[in-house]
């Protein structure tokens, strides 16, 4: 026996797990993906002559 025909179904059942995750999983990721893509970078930008801008939420529950 070659060492092709005893490694042949574990190179199927390799390529069959591959393919079902990928068929399984696709639209979860894409769907990701574009919620990730709507959402706006939260970058600090600090430019000269401003102080940095923080957020508390914990004083903003207070305040309400």
């Amino acid at each position: 026996m070659s060492a092709l025909q005893r490694a042949f179904p574990y190179l199927v059942a390799a390529t069959t797990g591959v393919i079902s995750g990928v068929y399984i999983f696709k639209p979860m990721v894409t769907k990701e993906a574009q919620d990730l893509s709507e959402v706006p970078s939260q970058t600090n930008v600090v430019t000269f002559g401003e102080p940095p801008k923080r957020q508390n939420v914990a004083n903003e529950k207070d305040a309400k």
